[in-house]
């Protein structure tokens, strides 16, 4: 039974983080999809962008259990928010780049042939490009959880929606 509680405990936390990048991602994903069209790159499925979601959703999760996370507990609230985009940024992109250089570093004979391959097929431009994007989503997300831990939920719901 404990096992329950903590589980949707777990599953109540990530949601909101999972349903906002959802959101995000299905939005670059289109935005991506518009602009390559031409180029005949097919936009990532929906599943892809389910699971991209539940991962940083859960990367997050993790992040939040580090004992620094709330380094700045007395200070203006952009302290905290700076402070968690940046640990979030970083923790993603590691994430991101063990997604991306797994599969090579498995494949490859030694870790400095699969580093080589992986260099060789990805588009860095286009991994820090995306990285960027993930940094504005965090900003946004931290920004917008960190008010409504502030003045909490009831007012949050009633300056944004009048109830």
């Amino acid at each position: 039974m404990r096992a329950l509680l903590w589980i949707k405990g777990e599953v109540l936390r990530i949601l909101p983080a999972y349903i906002f990048f959802l959101v995000m991602f299905n939005i670059i994903n289109m935005t991506q999809a518009l602009m390559l069209h031409h180029k005949g790159i097919p936009p990532f499925s929906f599943v892809s962008l389910l699971i991209a979601s539940a991962i940083v959703a859960k990367v997050l999760a993790l992040v939040d259990h580090l004992p620094f996370i709330d380094l700045f507990p007395k200070r203006p609230l952009i302290y905290n928010i700076l402070w968690k985009t940046v640990l979030y940024s970083i923790f993603s992109l590691i994430v991101r780049f063990l997604l991306r250089f797994g599969p090579y570093a498995i494949e490859a004979e030694s870790l400095q042939y699969g580093f080589n391959q992986f260099l060789l097929t990805i588009d860095l431009s286009q991994f820090f490009a995306i990285q960027l994007w993930y940094i504005l989503l965090f900003l946004g997300y931290v920004s917008s959880r960190e008010t409504i831990i502030k003045i909490g939920p009831l007012k949050f719901r009633k300056l944004y929606f009048g109830k």
